[in-house]
């Protein structure tokens, strides 16, 4: 057991295992609680919406070219979810905000960096040269 971590492989494994418990974490709490992050560029506004084991990322032109960051946790999923249905038109019939949306389930890529965590940990490391 004391040669099992001379290796950075399952060093990096290992990390990338931190990785997946704290996307399993956000998975689990997206699915009764929403939080909502946005960062605002003098060009973009940057926001990433988390609801129902979804993670939504809207991007817009920055029409008013205030910078600020925002974090807000207080609602809940079902909440957020029909904020996100209720504006989404009204942002993509304006061609001058640029609207670009892009959503990913957090099951996916959960399940994908654990099977490449467990890769990198259980797979038999090369055998070293005398």
């Amino acid at each position: 057991m004391q040669t099992f971590f001379h290796t950075k492989r399952r060093w990096i494994g290992c990390a990338v295992l931190l990785l997946a418990l704290a996307l399993m974490a956000a998975w689990i709490k997206s699915r009764t609680a929403g939080d909502v992050v946005q960062v605002s560029t003098p060009r973009h506004y940057n926001m990433l919406f988390s609801a129902r084991g979804r993670l939504y990322w809207w991007s817009m032109i920055n029409e008013a070219g205030i910078c600020r960051a925002l974090w807000h946790d207080e609602i809940t999923a079902d909440e957020l979810i029909a904020v996100l249905d209720q504006d989404r038109p009204n942002f993509q019939r304006q061609e001058s905000l640029q609207f670009r949306e892009r959503s990913f389930a957090y099951s996916h890529v959960t399940v994908s960096v654990t099977l490449i965590s467990a890769l990198l940990i259980l797979a038999p490391g090369r055998k070293q040269k005398a």
